[in-house]
């Protein structure tokens, strides 16, 4: 992805350009379609595929010449040499796949050869998370304690909304409205722009109720932080994963990722007899089907609820 390629990017010259090659319609792509619609974090990523796997490997071929042989050929020797994990490799694939699928759509080719090319199976990997038990410890032992850190109020807002952390820490005391009872999620954290950007992860804004235990922990944030606008306190999300954990050891509770948290919330809803629909909602969720990677969790919930049947 050169400078030469500048040039054909000019809006004038759009309509009458086709692209040589994988590299220049990269170029193309990048240009129109991902920086008008993807986040800098998820640019920042396909960059880097791109740059370490696509291109080396196709940056030259003119779009007439890929073949899903020759590409499927290309993905097993990738899953089998690159030292990627299968979900990784089948990330690449989706890039250039969705690529492709822009090329045909802008009439560069006729049909996307990789549409029949198979990502690889990924090993079912159980959700880690914490249970109500837990929960209710990490609360009650940081609750107790006479300095409580800032890390305690992102996580407590994750344990109660299933919020993401971006979202967590772009959100302001405007979009938390006490007299309705929602907080209304439409701002989010990008770690790789550094600053909060106006839309959330799937660029659509969400009402997410207050329940009363969270209602009481807001009204003391608010104390806390109100003047500043931001309802969390500055943490810097480097350090994350680093306080996060160490504040689970020393409540005595298991280490989990930060964003387990939203799998806590999920599962917790999910066993606590909350709708899969309502979920996909509180989550924000484009479809159902994302959602219902979270169903594992119901089953011991519902041993025994067919009984009412009464056949």
């Amino acid at each position: 992805m050169s400078n030469a390629l500048i040039p054909i990017l000019d809006p004038r010259l759009v309509d009458n350009w086709t692209p040589a090659n994988v590299g220049e319609l990269a170029v193309y792509w990048m240009t129109f379609y991902a920086k008008a619609r993807k986040a800098p974090s998820s640019i920042a990523r396909d960059k880097i595929t791109l740059k370490k796997y696509i291109l080396p490997a196709y940056g030259i071929c003119p779009l007439g010449e890929i073949t899903g042989r020759n590409v499927e050929f290309w993905f097993l020797n990738l899953v089998k040499d690159s030292g990627l994990s299968a979900k990784s490799c089948n990330d690449v694939l989706v890039l250039f796949r969705k690529l492709l699928n822009d090329a045909t759509r802008w009439g560069f080719i006729q049909q996307n050869p990789l549409i029949f090319i198979r990502k690889m199976p990924l090993p079912e990997r159980d959700m880690a998370f914490w249970n109500k038990t837990e929960v209710q410890l990490f609360l009650g032992y940081w609750q107790t304690r006479r300095h409580t850190p800032k890390m305690f109020w992102a996580v407590m807002l994750a344990l109660y909304t299933g919020m993401r952390r971006g979202e967590i820490l772009g959100l302001q005391w405007d979009a938390v409205d006490f007299s309705s009872g929602f907080i209304t999620v439409k701002c989010s954290y990008c770690k790789a722009a550094k600053m909060v950007r106006n839309q959330t992860k799937s660029g659509t804004i969400r009402r997410v109720p207050i329940n009363s235990s969270l209602q009481v922990h807001l009204v003391r944030l608010k104390e806390l932080t109100g003047s500043s606008g931001y309802v969390v306190p500055a943490c810097h999300p480097d350090s994350f994963l680093k306080i996060f954990r160490r504040m689970s050891r020393e409540a005595g509770v298991k280490e989990i990722r930060f964003h387990d948290l939203r799998h806590t919330f999920a599962s917790n809803f999910l066993m606590g007899g909350g709708s899969i629909y309502d979920l996909q909602k509180l989550l924000g969720h484009s479809t159902v089907q994302v959602t219902e990677r979270y169903t594992h969790f119901v089953p011991d919930h519902l041993r025994g609820k067919t009984e009412v049947l009464g056949f």
